[in-house]
This record gives C-alpha cells, sequence and structure tokens, in this order.
C-alpha cells in the first residue's frame, strides 16, 4: 500500500511507544503496557479496520549498544505480523530522543548512527515504505535540551540548537540511505503544531514560538538561512552558518505533514503569573510568566486543529495527516476528541481544499504518565482504544468509534452529542466578567438515576455534570420500580440512553430503614429493572456491595470468589445481584469499596477527626476493608458503562486496611497526637451487623488508588488539610 494514496481521510492507528530516559531511569511505554509480550495486540487493531499504523522499530532495541550488529527477534516476529495483516507500518525508528546507551542528542554520533541503523532497517524489510525517522524533533529539543525534562537535561539555548539540527540531519541522513534500498520510501515528519497567544507584554514571545513551531518542516525543506526568524536567532546563539548551510544544500521536504494536536498545544502565556499555579511557571530570561493552556484562559476557546492544518497547507501545500489525536481524560470526553479531530479533518479538506490524507487515532494502548511529561513513575495510566490492565487488553468505546470512522459508518454512541469539556464553561481556570459561569445545557439523552437521593447518587449527579453526561435522577421513595410498567413510563418521558440503580448503598441506613428495605416493593424492583432494561437494549448499571462477602482470609476477594455473607445487609445485596444477571446478563454490576465521600456529614473519618481534636478516645469495630475514594469509583463505573462493559467488576483502592491503621494514618496527615484507639472484640451478636472483612480486589483489570492516596484526597477535598 502506498502511504501517499489519495482515497479520501483514513483512519490511521498509532501506539505510543517512548522509550524515554529521565536521569538514569528509562521510561519504556511497551514494557509497562505490556504489548512487548503481546504480538496478538496487532490482530485486535486490524479488527478495527485501521490499514495504516505508526508503528516503533526503534533503534535502541536492535542495537543497545550502538553497536552495527542488530538484534531483530522482536522487530521481525511484528513486521512479519503486519504484512500477514495486511496493514501498512510507518516505521518509527527515534521516538522522543531514545537510542542506544552512550548515544545522545547533542553528540556527533547521533546522526551517523541513526544513518547506519535506517540503512539495516530499509535492507531486511524492503517492502516498507513509510518511514518516520525521529518523530518530534522540535518537541524533543525543548523537553530535553531547553527545559530540562528528559535527557541529557541540559536547560540551554543554544543545546536546544544542537538538538534540533542533529535530529533534523540525522532524518536527512537516514532517509538518504533508506531510499538506496527503497526510492518509493515516504517521509511522513511529525511535529506538534499548535499556537501561541499571550498578554500584550508578551506578544513578541509568543510571535517567536509561532515562528519556531514550524522549525522542522522548515529545516528539513532547506529554508532556515540567516534571514529565516529562527535562523537569525541561531545566529545569535553562535550557530555556524554552514550548520543551516548543510540543510539548503541537502533539502528533504516531508512528503506528508505529520500533525500532532492534542487540547494542550495551544498555549497562552500570562506576566500575572502569580494568578494560576506554580507548576505553569516558565521564563525566557527576560520576563517571568504563566505557560498555560490556552483553552483554559482565552474567551475565544481553541484556533482547532481545522485552522491549524488551513496554516500549515498554505505554507507548504503538502498533503497533511493529522498523526496523533487523543485526549487523557473521562471516556466520553475522548470519544468527543477524536471525533470532533475527524469531523474538522474532513471540514478542512471538503470546504478548504486542504490535501488531508488521515486521522490518527493515537495511544491504541493507552500511555503511562504522560501526565507528568514522564518525569516521574508514579502509575498514572490513561487508557485509548484498549484498556491493557486486564489479564488481555480490554476493548473501549474508542475501539467502537475507532472501527465506526474505518468503515466509514456513522458514529453512533449517545454521548457524543454532548459537548467537550473544552468547548464548555468549565474550562476556564481564571474566571472573569467575560467568563463567569453561567448554566450551559447540557446535550444529548440522559441518563435515568434511580437512587434514594443518597451520597452515592449525589456523586453520581455530580460526576455527570462536570463531565456533561445529563442526567435524570429519580426517588426510589416516590416512586414504585417494583412495576414494569411504571418503569416504561418513565423510560418514554426520559428517553435515556442507560439505566443506573444505586438501590440501598449503605449498610447504616440500611440497618436503620430494615423493616422499608425488606418491602416487597424494594425487593422486586432489581428484577423490574433488569427486565425492561433487556426489553428496551439500555445499558444497565447497578451498585451491590462488599457485604456480599465476610469470612476473613489472607487475601481479598475477587470478582470469582464465591460470594459468602455473614449478615443481613450483605445477603439482601447478594439477592440483588442475582436478581439482576440472572434476568438481564448484559447489566454491569459494580461492588465498590467502602468508600469515603467529602458530602457524608457523619462519616466514619469526618467523626474520627472531631474526636481526635476533642482528645476523646475511639474504640473501633474489627473491620478490614478496602478504602476508596467515592468519586473516583463514580467516574470509573461511568467509564465502564459507556465502554458497555457487562458482569461483576470489584471496583476498589489498591490494598486494605483495618479501622485502626485508617485511624493511624489519618492522626499523621493531619499531624495531630497519636489518638487513643481500642477495638471492640468481636462477639456472636456484632457478627450479624456489617461485616467484619470487606477487603475486595479485581481479577479484571482496574484497580483505583491506594487507601492512604483515598485518604489524602478526602482529607484535601474536604478542606482539612
Amino acid at each position: 500500500m502506498d502511504i501517499l494514496d489519495d482515497q479520501g481521510i483514513r483512519l490511521w492507528g498509532g501506539l505510543e511507544c517512548t522509550r524515554n530516559r529521565v536521569g538514569d531511569d528509562f521510561h519504556d511505554q511497551f514494557e509497562r503496557s505490556g504489548h512487548w509480550a503481546r504480538v496478538d495486540d496487532l490482530n485486535r487493531i486490524a479488527d478495527l479496520g485501521i490499514k495504516v499504523v505508526r508503528y516503533p522499530a526503534l533503534w535502541e532495541w536492535a542495537s543497545p549498544a550502538a553497536s552495527e550488529h542488530y538484534e531483530w527477534g522482536w522487530i521481525d516476529e511484528r513486521f512479519q505480523r503486519l504484512k500477514q495483516l495486511n496493514i501498512a507500518p510507518i516505521a518509527g525508528l527515534v521516538h522522543h530522543g531514545g537510542g542506544p546507551h552512550g548515544v545522545d542528542l547533542l553528540k556527533d554520533s547521533f546522526a551517523k548512527g541513526l544513518e547506519a541503523y535506517a540503512f539495516a532497517f530499509a535492507s531486511r524489510y524492503p517492502w516498507v515504505t513509510g518511514y518516520t525517522p525521529v518523530n518530534e524533533p522540535l518537541t524533543t529539543a525543548r523537553f530535553s535540551a531547553l527545559y530540562g525534562h528528559w535527557y541529557p537535561h541540559q536547560r540551554d539555548s543554544r543545546a536546544f540548537a544542537m538538538a534540533m539540527l542533529n535530529q533534523c540531519q540525522a532524518t536527512v541522513l537516514a532517509m538518504r540511505a533508506i531510499r538506496k534500498v527503497n526510492p518509493e520510501a515516504r517521509l511522513i515528519q511529525t511535529e506538534d503544531l499548535g499556537k501561541t497567544f499571550a498578554s500584550p507584554s508578551l506578544q513578541y514571545q509568543a510571535d517567536f514560538d509561532n515562528q519556531r513551531r514550524w522549525l522542522t518542516f522548515d529545516l528539513l525543506a532547506g529554508a532556515v538561512d540567516r534571514h529565516h526568524p529562527i535562523g537569525s536567532y541561531f545566529e545569535w546563539l553562535g550557530v555556524p552558518e554552514e550548520s543551516l548551510r548543510w540543510f539548503a544544500d541537502n533539502p528533504l521536504p516531508a512528503d506528508i505533514l505529520g500533525i500532532n494536536y492534542y487540547v494542550t498545544s495551544e498555549r497562552y502565556l500570562d506576566r500575572r503569573y502569580h494568578r494560576y499555579p506554580v507548576g505553569c511557571r516558565g521564563s525566557n530570561g527576560k520576563h517571568v510568566y504563566a505557560d498555560i493552556e490556552a483553552v483554559r484562559v482565552r474567551r475565544e476557546g481553541l484556533v482547532g486543529v481545522k485552522k491549524l492544518v488551513q496554516e500549515a497547507w498554505k505554507r507548504y501545500r503538502t498533503p497533511i495527516a493529522i498523526t496523533e489525536a487523543h485526549i487523557g481524560c473521562t471516556r466520553e470526553e475522548q470519544l468527543r476528541w477524536l471525533n470532533e479531530v475527524w469531523n474538522h479533518a474532513h471540514d478542512a479538506r471538503q470546504e478548504h481544499g486542504v490535501d488531508l490524507r488521515a486521522v490518527t487515532a493515537w495511544a491504541l494502548l493507552g500511555s503511562f504518565d504522560w501526565n507528568s511529561l514522564l518525569t516521574r513513575k508514579a502509575g498514572y495510566y490513561e487508557s485509548g482504544a484498549f484498556d491493557v490492565r486486564g489479564p488481555v487488553p480490554r476493548p473501549t468505546a474508542v475501539a467502537k468509534l475507532a472501527k465506526e470512522l474505518a468503515s466509514g459508518t456513522k458514529p453512533s454512541h449517545a454521548v457524543l452529542a454532548g459537548d467537550g469539556w473544552w468547548r464548555r464553561d468549565i474550562r476556564f481556570l481564571i474566571r472573569s466578567p467575560q467568563t463567569s459561569p453561567h448554566r450551559q445545557p447540557i446535550k444529548g439523552p440522559p441518563i435515568l438515576l434511580i437512587s434514594n437521593g443518597d451520597t452515592l447518587g449525589n456523586s453520581i449527579k455530580v460526576c455527570c455534570e462536570i463531565r456533561g453526561l445529563p442526567v435524570k435522577a429519580i426517588s426510589r421513595s416516590k416512586h414504585d420500580f417494583s412495576n414494569p410498567r411504571n418503569i416504561d413510563n418513565m423510560l418514554l418521558r426520559t428517553k435515556p440512553w442507560a439505566i443506573i440503580y444505586t438501590g440501598q448503598s449503605r449498610e447504616d441506613t440500611f440497618l436503620k430503614y430494615r423493616t422499608r428495605a425488606s418491602d416487597p416493593r424494594s425487593l422486586n424492583e432489581p428484577g423490574a429493572l433488569a427486565t425492561i432494561s433487556r426489553a428496551a437494549n439500555l445499558p444497565l448499571m447497578a451498585f451491590s456491595s462488599s457485604s456480599v462477602f465476610g469470612v476473613e482470609r489472607e487475601q481479598p476477594y475477587r470478582e470469582s470468589d464465591t460470594p459468602n455473607p455473614i449478615c443481613e445487609f450483605g445477603r439482601t445485596k447478594l439477592q440483588t445481584e442475582l436478581r439482576i444477571l440472572d434476568t438481564a446478563p448484559h447489566a454491569l454490576l459494580v461492588r465498590p469499596g467502602a468508600y469515603l465521600d467529602i458530602s457524608a456529614k457523619n462519616g466514619f473519618l469526618r467523626r474520627s477527626v472531631q474526636a481526635f481534636n476533642d482528645g476523646i478516645p475511639c474504640c473501633l469495630d474489627p473491620i478490614t476493608m478496602s478504602l476508596t475514594y467515592l468519586p473516583e469509583i463514580v467516574n470509573t463505573g461511568l467509564d465502564l458503562l459507556i465502554d458497555g462493559n457487562s458482569g461483576i467488576w470489584h471496583l476498589a483502592g489498591e490494598g486494605f486496611a483495618t479501622l485502626e491503621e485508617v485511624a493511624a494514618e489519618l492522626a499523621s496527615r493531619l499531624r495531630l497526637e497519636q489518638p487513643r484507639v481500642s477495638v471492640r472484640k468481636p462477639t456472636p451478636s456484632t457478627r450479624q451487623a456489617p461485616s467484619a472483612y470487606r477487603a475486595i480486589a479485581s481479577e479484571r483489570g482496574i484497580t483505583l488508588s491506594p487507601w492512604r492516596v483515598a485518604i489524602s484526597r478526602y482529607l484535601h477535598d474536604s478542606h482539612m488539610l
């Protein structure tokens, strides 16, 4: 397949493959995602209908010690599978400043070494026609040599210039070597393309940044000399003129401009840096300023990819592909972002004549710790078309959308009717008269929420509002949902796309209103809802409890373990589970860990803090639990609902603790004296009360934040810290 074939806009795929170095620590995305050991991931990608994939054959994988003896085993297996699947790879040879041990962007050996590797790779795979020898040279030079985030951790303008020149020279030499083997090889040169805006006193810096964003493409085209805005800057830095002349003598314009675009690509510079978080602060040596995402500040919002590719087309008149389209956010926002980029790409081609060939669904297997720009290993994971945290990669709703786009089918998910957060007032970091909050109508069909108006139901409503998901909340106490006809009437009035049923979610309120909970209507609700959701083909998410277990053991209970409730509440929740899943196997049933909610005025943590402050001794129940922050449970459950998942899921924080350990952690966080704590001894009467052992974990792949982090988030959001 010729990558340059013009067949309209096609959906490409891509895998986040960075293996960069921070200090002496390497971040290898393929090791962390498990793709290194799973060649069958390529079959999963093929099943989406994707025919072109940005796929790495990183130099350091074949030559860890920078020798010209290459180890091809892993690369052979992958590229042979791609060929069998009829997927055309765009081979990436260096991704974000990688390379063998001892090679870095500032050494002369970088360009010559990559040239040798490129020739060896092309000789072994002469059928590969698409290449990105060096991914995002400008972005990498900024992060590695100007900002000091990545190896070699320079913060020097001249080092930045040398990193740019070395990477672009390596690209030219690599492509010349490749074309000795395959004259038809194409250069798909990628670069993050955004735009910078600024307050008036910093407009000079924004103008410079907006010239610099083209540097990769201009250098490769041989268009940078001392008259070029950045060429004069290089001259001022002392870069020899012959270094720029080399590119003019060896021009290698890209065959396809690969535009990478993120919600963070557009920036705003503001001298009033004190108005913004400290982490947003930057400097150019002349002024200190805040460097923030433009969407968080500008009343006009994003310029958007449609206008940016128009600018690129007007400047170069070269075919364009959007080579990375991804947002790290909740599931509906991931869907909205990819769909918006796809639609804007079509508008740019059809309405403005841009020769735009493809949109790339990036990070198909997700990515790790990009929220910190890979500067630390915190385990932060954002999924893509697949979620890799389970035994096998799990398709998300993004996979379904990708399949629809690849096949030309109109996207179908209900959440696409809503606006992304970047289009809503929630986006503003700083409020002003022009950006003052006003309630925007949330678009699209709602979720029907059936709850008691308790903390769980309230948290679901709040999370849905933040995420731009319309919700219609109905109180169980005011309607008889044991009657299928009443449910049918409710569906006709609200026209929801999904149903969420919380049931009786807390043990303490269950015990308080035990008679009401055992009413036949309450007992029949779950089955009636399951019957109607199955008949109407509506997704159903219901909440159960970790109290369906109760017998103490050494390891937390997982989804496949047989329930063994020892209390009345647990037995009631188990009956609910059975009624729902027996009737509606498509239902999603969530067993949450013991959750912390800042709106609970009489919760355990709040009562404990008050007791500690008052010096009152605490007598605690001998309970072991998986403590979890409630909004994290709700948001993860909503993602699973949007993905169309079914069956039982345990959503709980990593690890487990006794109430005594929780009390000690709480006192430590608040810097209080160690509280006086005693533990009640279990008696026959208390064994029928709330279950003493509630530790759960998931074998299906999603583990929420550790319990100590849950406590920290609770205290922070409660303004106790």
